[in-house]
């Protein structure tokens, strides 16, 4: 499948900052309001949860919404807060939602956390600014389902 009969967008909204790759161009929309209706999601829980949104270690939640247990088990594996899970995990939800609706290629960058499932393989560029380095090498991703953490927190809001 050549990148032109590929879809791309990208989209900003708030502190998310997504490109959205699909062979659907019906599956990018679904993307973007899957990650819309997750943030709210997400927001709504943490007004009433604020140590949610601030915790720098793992966070116990025994009864919540999809993206806050999914954060909350990811925080838990890796011994930090839930939020440092939260661009990865509006990433898996999205691509999930797109495969719901057919499409072969679905891949979600946010922020530097990449999810992916594709019958093809995805090719992903390595970017750091105004490195030399910048975009001169990165992956051949073959094998999915995969996610990919490249977020270092020097180019981003994160910690």
């Amino acid at each position: 499948m050549s990148e032109r009969s590929l879809f791309k967008r990208k989209i900003r909204l708030k502190e998310t900052v997504c490109t959205i790759i699909s062979d659907k161009i019906d599956a990018v929309e679904v993307a973007i309001a899957s990650i819309v209706k997750s943030r709210k999601i997400l927001e709504l829980y943490v007004k009433n949860n604020p140590k949610f949104l601030y915790s720098l270690k793992p966070i116990k939640v025994d009864k919540g919404p999809e993206v806050v247990m999914r954060m909350a088990s990811a925080a838990e594996k890796a011994n930090v807060g839930p939020m440092a899970a939260v661009a990865g995990v509006l990433a898996d939800i999205a691509v999930e939602n797109m495969i719901k609706i057919g499409c072969n290629v679905a891949v979600v960058e946010n922020g530097g956390e990449i999810s992916a499932i594709s019958n093809v393989p995805v090719n992903t560029a390595l970017l750091a600014g105004d490195h030399t380095l910048s975009g001169a090498f990165g992956f051949r991703l073959e094998e999915f389902p995969i996610g990919v953490a490249t977020s270092s927190g020097l180019f981003s809001h994160a910690l």
